[in-house]
Formats: C-alpha cells, sequence, structure tokens
C-alpha cells in the first residue's frame, strides 16, 4: 500500500482501527498503535505483520462497521482495500489521536458531531439572514419605485 494515494479518511489512520481477541459471544479489543498502522500500510499483505502472531489475531472497526473475520474478508486483499477506503462522510472515521481509548474516542466523536451540526445551523441561519436582507431590499426598492411613480402622476397630470 502507498501511503501518498490513500485518501485522507481511511481505517489507517482513524481511531477506531482495533484488534481483537473474540472469546465465546465477547470481543477484546485493543487498540492499534502507530508503529502497527505503518506496519500494515508497508505490508503487502496484512497477515505479514507480526502484530498478527502476537495473539492479537483479528482487525475491524470499533464502531462494527466492518470484521476482518466477517465472510467477505477472508482474502487478504479485500482487507487491504477495506483499511485504505475512503470513508468521508460514510462512517464513524475520527483521525488517529495516540493511544486514547475507545470510550474517549467516542466522547471526543460525539462533541465534533455537535461542533459540526452547530457549524451547519449556523450557516443555515446566515443563509436565512441572507434572503430576508434581500427580501429587505426588494421590498424597499418597490416601495421606493411606486412612491416615484406616486410622484410622477402628481407632478405631471397635476394630481389626478
Amino acid at each position: 500500500m502507498d501511503d501518498n494515494n490513500l485518501p485522507d479518511k481511511n481505517c489507517l489512520n482513524c481511531q477506531f482501527l482495533c484488534s481483537y481477541h473474540r472469546k465465546g459471544y465477547d470481543d477484546v479489543n485493543f487498540h492499534v498503535d502507530a508503529s502497527v498502522r505503518k506496519r500494515l500500510l508497508a505490508a503487502e499483505n496484512v497477515d505479514d505483520v507480526d502484530f498478527f502472531h502476537s495473539g492479537h489475531n483479528s482487525l475491524k472497526c470499533y464502531h462494527e462497521v466492518w470484521d476482518q473475520n466477517m465472510s467477505g474478508f477472508k482474502n487478504e486483499q479485500i482487507l487491504n482495500e477495506e483499511l485504505t477506503k475512503d470513508r468521508d462522510d460514510f462512517c464513524f472515521w475520527l483521525r488517529h489521536r495516540g493511544n486514547m481509548g475507545f470510550k474517549a474516542a467516542v466522547k471526543v466523536q460525539e462533541k465534533e458531531a455537535e461542533k459540526q451540526d452547530f457549524k451547519k445551523e449556523i450557516n443555515l441561519t446566515r443563509t436565512s439572514l441572507d434572503y430576508a436582507k434581500y427580501g429587505i431590499w426588494v421590498t424597499a426598492a418597490v416601495g421606493l419605485g411606486s412612491l416615484l411613480i406616486e410622484l410622477y402622476k402628481l407632478v405631471v397630470t397635476g394630481g389626478g
């Protein structure tokens, strides 16, 4: 995989990329640190990364957008494609911020989503105010035009 050809928002630079052990019906999630992410990026095949031989045997999205052990990911090329797929406006992407825990990352993500919603509301309010301003100008122009027509009628026709 080549870092220069990757989209800005992909799983390799997302906080929610995790490895896990499956114990019964529960997953024990582990953070994937920056050095492992670099090795994943450099590897031709994710199985070549020694990380997977240390007991953390599978990758997935913490928010369960994808999971390496789902049937579609048995082929490593498909997993490589999943890790590098463009995630802009697609899922729960959050830029990787070091060894932040998943619970804290979820809270940061929620706050960022609130900020984005607030920015959208501000932009909608500004747009609405701009339309109102233009409406006032149009109304004023029509009123001024009507006044000028009435003044013209008074001057030319002598009042009636």
